[in-house]
């Protein structure tokens, strides 16, 4: 499988020889090294596509790129970008909630996880993460409540909440 990602690549940094000023080049350099695990080399790709042609998914994509890395201070900037293009992109308000939680930033990540529920009631993770962001701030009250919300979307993981607040 890794033989089609060289051959791919090859493909692609020609591409972006014979075609600089199209983002388009960048951006499947940028998918492929992704799709084969190779996150650092994805990142300057994902730039300078966005240097071209800003669009809400090609930050997200570089903020996962920036995630897969462990570097998740450096996923805010982008997922923020990616939320200012699209306010509605799910993906992107949850991931940034994701960044947050593992920052400690525990109040932003309730905030975007909120959001996240209220562009898509039953984002299952989302509630669940929202439950779980109210204990790490200390609010069992509200965790209970949003179990008696998650077990009316997804019961086994409402049950992974309800042990988590009653531990």
């Amino acid at each position: 499988m890794l033989g089609r990602f060289t051959e791919a690549e090859k493909f692609y940094k020609r591409l972006v020889e014979l075609k600089p000023d199209d983002p388009h080049s960048y951006t499947v350099l940028a998918v492929n090294y992704t799709e084969s695990g190779r996150f650092e080399e994805a990142i300057e790709p994902y730039k300078k596509a966005i240097a071209l042609q800003p669009h809400h998914v090609l930050y997200w994509s570089l903020a996962r790129a920036y995630a897969a890395l462990g570097r998740h201070e450096e996923t805010i900037e982008p997922l923020r970008k990616a939320i200012e293009i699209k306010p509605q992109f799910v993906f992107a308000r949850y991931d940034l909630g994701i960044s947050f939680a593992v920052l400690g930033r525990h109040q932003e990540a309730l905030d975007e996880f909120k959001r996240v529920v209220e562009l898509e009631p039953w984002h299952v993770d989302a509630n669940l993460k929202v439950g779980l962001e109210y204990l790490s701030l200390g609010n069992k009250q509200a965790a209970i409540q949003q179990y008696y919300i998650l077990k009316e979307i997804d019961a086994e993981r409402a049950a992974q909440l309800y042990g988590l607040i009653y531990r």
